[in-house]
């Protein structure tokens, strides 16, 4: 999301100004060189880029971090949106355990209680900061990563229709991911 200004005349008269400022995004972790062999470096990043926030606008989450494997069975958070916990940006966490699972599986989930994104992070583990959807990115030997979703919008709570919404769009950034490796 960009940024806008906008401008509409007040119900009294005068008028009413509203702005609304982009999210910040960051990449915590170099993107690898698996993922920029069919571009470039600033080609994916921008790719990334555009894709968060279009996750961002459809789901109306404020934060969007995306996870993609290394070749150190890792998943590296390799662009963030709207990340907000102070001091603490998204780590890369090992695939093991619950991860290993919820990649597996190939299911979007909504978490009722929403984890710290700390180096311990595991899929349905954590402190309670909100609520989130965790979306894997393919499914079993296809997964390449995942989504995390958070903080919605005017206290929204996420929902079934929300999950199948991340579904589809996971989908989507699948495809857009392979053929940034050159593998579509």
């Amino acid at each position: 999301h960009g940024g806008t200004i906008g401008a509409a005349s007040g119900p009294d008269g005068g008028s009413i100004f509203s702005f609304a400022v982009p999210k910040e995004i960051i990449l915590p972790v170099g993107i690898e060189k698996t993922w920029t062999h069919a571009t470039g470096q600033t080609e994916a990043e921008d790719l990334l880029r555009v894709l968060v926030r279009l996750l961002a606008e459809y789901t109306g989450s404020q934060s969007v971090t995306l996870y993609l494997k290394n070749d150190q069975a890792v998943l590296d958070p390799v662009v963030v949106l709207g990340h907000q916990i102070p001091n603490e940006e998204p780590v890369p966490n090992p695939i093991d355990g619950l991860w290993r699972g919820f990649l597996a599986k190939g299911q979007t989930i909504v978490m009722k209680d929403t984890p710290q994104f700390g180096s311990n992070w595991q899929p349905g583990k954590g402190q309670t900061t909100g609520h989130a959807i965790l979306s894997p990115i393919g499914s079993g030997d296809e997964s390449i990563g995942c989504l995390v979703l958070a903080r919605p919008v005017d206290g929204h709570v996420y929902g079934a229709t929300n999950a199948r919404q991340t579904q589809v769009l996971a989908g989507v950034a699948w495809t857009a991911l392979a053929r940034l490796s050159g593998h579509q």
